[in-house]
């Protein structure tokens, strides 16, 4: 107990370090017929409306917002979990709190540079009692699987774990966004590296920092200090790689980003909604981000195709492989994707996301960070299809 109490004191001392406390924290959990099965606590700095609850029998879901000045004694109660029944929450006793700090946005749940405290139930991760079944409810979206209900309420991502399990059962993360500043969209144009930075105060605490690789060694461009809202360098005729960097005055690192020519990282406020996102993908064709891939059957030679674009991928700036979609960028459809995996059920979609998933892990090192989505296009075909997303 101590030691998670002692974990949420540094979490108030985060707020020290950004300058400001958050406005309050939206906090969002599962519980199913043993009781707590996984939570998020995420401090933002503007008021969240929160969503209904939803119930699919032994499967809840809710959300609520507490202000500031409730929020983190809300917090301690629940992870201490008081005798005396005045805690906001009935989570259950936590066993293990510790704090991070993320800067890569593949593992960010804010966007942002971000403080995370992870406690966890050793004893509930895997005596959880969710079990595997369908969730649906009248006048509630149908998901194929409980598990899949939890991602999509918590978690906001489809991220199918091997065993098919929700993310962080028995675990409850604490997020406080880092706004002090945050590299946006980097593009690498001809000789010509530009970009820009978001912040919620003054920039003059900010300094951005570039080094180069070229053909001769590293070269380490000026810094710009304070940090300009826009930013430009032009770099020599032989640079193969670039490494851009956000620092703040106090030593913490608040973005980063790796290039190779003609490379872009969007800006993560300008991106797209996934499914938005994936309409315009196949509709502007492949590109260095970009890759259609038909269904593959397990063990079939054209897993090499998959592991060969993923390894591309990683080893650039990252992007989305579309499976189960022709050169075109015409999803195979529904039909192919039952043929291929030889099945009918709903759980079989989460069954060759695992395998994929797999495949990936085993495959391909380091594993680089995976999310993985799946989305149909209804229509008069009800054309299908699966994507695979690495940032």
């Amino acid at each position: 107990m101590d030691s998670l109490l002692e974990a949420v004191s540094q979490l108030e001392q985060t707020f020290v370090r950004r300058n400001r406390a958050p406005l309050g924290a939206l906090v969002t959990w599962a519980e199913g017929a043993k009781g707590f099965l996984t939570a998020r606590w995420l401090f933002v700095d503007e008021h969240r409306e929160p969503r209904e609850g939803r119930d699919y029998g032994e499967l809840r879901l809710r959300e609520v917002w507490l202000p500031i000045e409730q929020a983190v004694p809300s917090l301690r109660s629940a992870l201490v979990h008081p005798t005396d029944g005045t805690g906001s929450f009935n989570f259950g006793s936590f066993d293990y709190g510790r704090i991070e700090r993320r800067v890569s946005r593949s593992d960010s749940l804010s966007g942002w540079s971000e403080w995370v405290l992870e406690a966890s139930q050793q004893s509930r991760r895997h005596d959880h009692g969710l079990t595997s079944g369908v969730a649906v409810a009248h006048g509630l979206p149908p998901f194929p699987s409980f598990h899949r209900a939890v991602e999509d309420w918590v978690w906001g991502e489809r991220l199918v774990q091997r065993d098919g399990q929700a993310r962080h059962l028995g675990e409850m993360l604490v997020v406080v966004p880092d706004t002090r500043g945050m590299l946006g969209s980097v593009r690498w144009e001809g000789n010509r590296l530009s970009g820009t930075v978001h912040s919620s105060s003054e920039n003059d605490e900010l300094e951005i920092q570039a080094a180069i690789a070229t053909d001769t060694g590293r070269l380490v461009l000026p810094p710009l200090r304070p940090a300009p809202s826009a930013f430009s360098w032009e770099t020599p005729v032989d640079a193969r790689g670039a490494d851009v960097y956000l620092v703040h005055s106090s030593r913490d690192l608040m973005g980063m980003a790796n290039l190779s020519p003609g490379a872009t990282l969007v800006d993560p406020a300008r991106q797209l909604p996934p499914s938005e996102q994936a309409e315009r993908d196949l509709a502007d064709g492949e590109n260095d981000r970009v890759e259609y891939k038909p269904f593959v059957n397990p063990k079939s030679d054209k897993e090499s195709e998959l592991i060969a674009t993923v390894i591309a991928f990683a080893n650039t700036v990252g992007g989305r492989l579309y499976i189960g979609v022709r050169n075109d960028g015409e999803p195979e459809g529904e039909q192919t994707f039952r043929r291929v995996i030889q099945g009918d059920k709903p759980e079989d979609e989460d069954r060759y996301l695992a395998y994929l998933d797999s495949l990936f892990r085993e495959r391909v090192k380091p594993v680089p960070p995976l999310q993985y989505r799946a989305r149909r296009r209804l229509g008069p075909s009800c054309n299908y299809g699966q994507s695979r997303d690495r940032r």
